[in-house]
């Protein structure tokens, strides 16, 4: 996916300048909610995608190609800044532990058929698919004891990172503030599946790592506003 995203997204920059009239950039801005589960992890349950973030605000970045005057596709990149849900908050409140804010990034490629003026909005219809990575960090976790008198706690930085593949359905309604710069809400409900895992400990290395053997769905859904410039 790696791959695609890069060889779309150079596509785009080379097209040739008499072309460059159907080029759009784009910007949004949402709030995202979760749903769903994030993964089950042997021994410890099933971690819901609200236990990592209960929330997160999702910036995201648009490069697409007006294929015909109603459809458009392109590449996408995102970067959602959260809220600690419930277990990561649990984990950070052993005394002297702190969390980094969990964070997602998504890419990948994405299209959207437009409808037309009607009246002064544009709506559309789109969708995306892609790569959703989510990590999360605990500064000085304790993770166990050495017992003694008095047991000695053991303490580490704990970071994870959960990746898989995403896919989303959006649309939204635009209205036109120029000749060529659209704004305007939309709404997107995603699904998607971690399929691979990295967590370690500062004083042991990698803990948990390869693929996720029981995988869940979870999903997200986002409401926001989004720009697009027509170049």
């Amino acid at each position: 996916m790696t791959r695609v995203f890069r060889s779309t997204l150079l596509a785009l920059l080379l097209l040739p300048s008499a072309a460059a009239a159907q080029v759009s950039l784009g910007v949004r801005a949402a709030y995202a909610l979760p749903s769903g589960d994030a993964y089950e992890q042997p021994g410890f349950g099933t971690f819901k995608e609200k236990d990592l973030a209960k929330a997160a605000v999702p910036f995201q970045l648009d490069a697409t190609w007006r294929f015909t005057p109603a459809f458009s596709g392109g590449v996408y990149l995102a970067y959602g800044v959260g809220q600690a849900g419930s277990k990561l908050s649990t984990m950070c409140s052993t005394s002297g532990s702190s969390c980094d804010r969990p964070t997602v990034i998504r890419y990948g490629v994405e299209g959207a058929y437009g409808f037309g003026p009607a009246g002064p909005v544009e709506p559309w219809l789109g969708l995306a698919a892609g790569v959703e990575s989510a990590s999360f960090k605990v500064k000085h976790f304790t993770y166990g004891v050495i017992p003694g008198t008095p047991p000695a706690p053991l303490v580490a930085d704990l970071s994870g990172t959960l990746r898989g593949w995403d896919a989303r359905l959006e649309g939204g309604a635009d209205y036109r503030l120029g000749s060529a710069f659209v704004a305007g809400p939309y709404l997107s409900v995603g699904i998607g599946q971690y399929r691979v895992q990295h967590v370690t400990l500062s004083d042991q290395g990698t803990v948990a790592g390869g693929g996720v053997d029981s995988a869940r769905s979870h999903g997200w859904w986002s409401l926001g506003l989004r720009g697009r410039f027509d170049l």
